[in-house]
């Protein structure tokens, strides 16, 4: 019978306790992997990894700056986001649960353009925003997005573009004309001003003045959808400092209106009676009065051409 040494037994011990680890990590991975599968673990990961790259990947295809609530429960299929670490780097999103190897990680790859890296790690987050500003895509927890919201893209825009540029739009009565300045406030990340809140009423001059004089205003946009008639007219002051600013501006409003509306007629007006601007002649001020009939279903390509040419007359 051959005799080991003590050096040999324990040379065989410590040969058979790695072993045994070995065999404990293949074993506790296969048992997570099957319970994965059955639990629905590993289609939530794929599909969680899926949507959010894909999600990025249109971002970029938006021609306009825009966010993304991404919810915890996606569908009524998948488990809470929250239940996952998600982890963006190097154009590849992975998800995985707590533990030191997940066999059932979810990875897929998204499209970077260069002008932003995304490098973020969420572990167990609630919602998620993800958003574009200026062509360049990023993530933030939902938190740190309503912090951040009002100030983030002026920070990227800092040489002085189209998000440095402050708006003040006027829906000049409720509804229609309230949804159109809202989604144009969207579009620029909350960087307009609207002159009340949806469902104020007997809004004065004077409060549209505040609004103006809190900071300085580059555009003030009056709204009105409450006229009927078949075409959409847009009023300018006569007696204006900012005739040949206001003309450049009209221009643009009536390019972009006729390319997202299709079938609509414009008309341009002068008129005399300033209280329309609240009489600020020494400001960009423009009226635009929407008929009924234009129908609801054209308020988000009016707010998008609004927008479109706001962003074109500051070269963006």
């Amino acid at each position: 019978m051959l005799k080991k040494g003590k050096k040999g037994e324990v040379d065989w011990i410590i040969f058979v306790a790695a072993e045994l680890v070995i065999f404990a990590i293949i074993f506790f991975s296969f048992m997570s992997m099957v319970k994965g599968w059955t639990s629905g673990d590993v289609i939530n990961k794929v599909y969680i990894s899926r949507d959010t790259a894909l999600l990025i990947d249109s971002l970029y295809s938006v021609p306009y700056n825009v966010y993304v609530m991404y919810p915890n429960k996606v569908s009524e299929i998948t488990s809470s986001v929250s239940k996952y670490t998600l982890e963006f780097k190097e154009g590849v999103v992975s998800v995985y649960s707590d533990m030191v190897v997940d066999v059932t990680r979810a990875s897929y790859h998204y499209t970077e353009n260069g002008k932003m890296k995304i490098d973020k790690k969420f572990i167990h987050p609630s919602s998620l925003v993800f958003y574009k500003c200026n062509d360049a895509v990023n993530i933030e927890d939902f938190k740190t997005f309503a912090e951040i919201s009002e100030t983030f893209c002026s920070g990227i825009d800092a040489e002085g573009g189209i998000l440095s540029k402050r708006f003040v739009v006027n829906p000049v009565d409720d509804y229609d004309a309230f949804d159109i300045a809202d989604s144009v406030n969207s579009i620029f990340f909350n960087n307009v001003v609207l002159s009340r809140d949806k469902g104020d009423t007997g809004i004065t001059d004077n409060r549209i003045q505040e609004k103006i004089d809190e900071k300085p205003t580059d555009i003030i946009l009056n709204l009105n959808t409450d006229i009927t008639g078949k075409k959409i007219v847009i009023k300018t002051p006569q007696e204006t400092e900012k005739r040949v600013e206001i003309t450049a501006l009209v221009s643009l409003l009536n390019y972009f209106i006729k390319k997202n509306v299709k079938d609509i007629e414009i008309e341009e007006k002068i008129v005399e009676d300033i209280s329309l601007f609240n009489a600020n002649t020494g400001k960009i001020t423009v009226q635009i009065e929407i008929p009924l009939d234009t129908g609801i279903s054209n308020n988000g390509l009016i707010a998008k051409a609004i927008a479109d040419a706001i962003r074109r007359y500051y070269g963006g």
